[in-house]
């Protein structure tokens, strides 16, 4: 018997075409240097959309087993996503069985690929 895996996509910002189902931030970032700014949106679009708990990552209705994070060139947004994943993560605990792929542009391939990344 297979497990089923959920997975929930999701893109840095709408500034290139992706298979996302939503995005953490908007088109225009007014300021890419708000560090602070950046990790605080990050943590809550992590609150608000998959919650870490008990080593099992849910959304509302269905457990979530994997994030497919699409990147869009923004490196201090990326930063901070994965500055916040780390956060949650460690608060988590060690039964946190939860994975995170970052989605690459190949341009050689003309398609996304996937890296995964822990803390």
């Amino acid at each position: 018997m297979s497990q089923e895996i959920n997975i929930i996509t999701v893109g840095l910002t709408p500034r290139h075409n992706c298979p996302a189902e939503s995005y953490i931030w908007p088109e225009n970032v007014e300021n890419v240097f708000d560090f602070e700014g950046h990790l605080k949106t990050a943590n809550e679009w992590l609150t608000m959309n998959v919650t870490f708990d008990d080593g099992e990552l849910r959304d509302l209705e269905n457990r979530i087993h994997e994030v497919r994070l699409y990147l869009t060139g923004l490196t201090s947004l990326t930063v901070a996503f994965l500055n916040a994943w780390a956060q949650q993560h460690q608060a988590c605990g060690a039964t946190c069985r939860l994975k995170l792929v970052l989605m690459h542009w190949d341009n050689k391939k003309t398609k996304y690929v996937g890296q995964g990344w822990q803390p």
